[in-house]
């Protein structure tokens, strides 16, 4: 991606989940699931240390949504925005590139088939064929293969009861609440 003092080179990778020390907040889906499927790593240099990206949030997808920003190529840079931006470069960077990757990873429609009860995709190897070069050429024959981010900023959807999905509303809302307090101080 691109940096007004320097670029970031993003590497993708699949990490297991830390064990969870502390409380963690509900809205957040864990490492391995929705937008924190997989994880990222940057540098300014291929051959320069990798750094490892922090999860992406609900709140920080939203607030990226809603940036028009350039990057400096600092991942501990304060990003300087309206609306107000709690995270540093970092968390912005994180957000964005679970955006972009959500909006461009695209398979050949037909390839993949949901599983049951899962929100994962499978390739049916008995059914499993691969469009001609002259199907691949039209616009129809592609499909997004990774689920919409949702307008609540995840992609996970609920499977949990009524009430435990009034309590990750409640927790959203406080989450959005303490932004805006912060941004008032």
């Amino acid at each position: 991606m691109y940096g007004l003092n320097k670029d970031y080179y993003v590497a993708e990778g699949d990490k297991e989940a830390p064990a969870a020390s502390g409380e963690v907040p509900p809205e957040l889906e864990t490492r391995g699931t929705g937008v924190n499927k997989c994880t990222y790593w940057v540098t300014d240099s291929v051959t320069g240390d990798w750094t490892e990206l922090p999860d992406a949030t609900p709140t920080t997808i939203k607030l990226a949504r809603q940036l028009k920003r350039v990057l400096n190529g600092s991942l501990d840079a304060e990003v300087v925005s309206n609306p107000f931006f709690a995270g540093k470069e970092k968390d912005l960077l994180r957000a964005q590139i679970a955006r972009i990757t959500q909006a461009t990873t695209i398979v050949p429609k037909g390839l993949y088939k949901k599983k049951e009860d899962s929100n994962t995709e499978s390739v049916d190897e008995e059914e499993k064929k691969m469009p001609n070069f002259e199907q691949l050429t039209q616009l129809d024959s592609w499909c997004h293969f990774l689920p919409t981010i949702l307008k609540v900023n995840i992609k996970e959807t609920f499977k949990n009861s009524v009430e435990e999905q009034f309590i990750f509303s409640q927790n959203l809302l406080r989450s959005h609440l303490q932004i805006i307090t912060q941004k008032q101080h």
